[in-house]
């Protein structure tokens, strides 16, 4: 008994450092670059740079990394 619960013990290490790990990436990089990506893709909108289809795009990449950051919290 004592063999399994350190097998599940470790395995469940396992699995927290590699969630937090994922969340650290998210909160260190992705959402900071999802929202300059957002402010970028605003001014180059509003600046007639690009269309509103590739605006869109680029705010739909933002909200699915945003809501995949949201899954990893979970």
């Amino acid at each position: 008994f004592q063999r399994s619960l350190i097998g599940d013990y470790t395995q469940t290490l396992r699995q927290l450092k590699k969630w937090q790990s994922t969340l650290d990436f998210y909160e260190q990089t992705a959402l900071k670059q999802t929202q300059f990506l957002a402010e970028s893709a605003q001014k180059a909108f509003q600046a007639g740079e690009i269309g509103y289809l590739e605006y869109a795009q680029a705010l739909n990449r933002n909200l699915m990394i945003q809501s995949q950051y949201l899954e990893a919290l979970l």
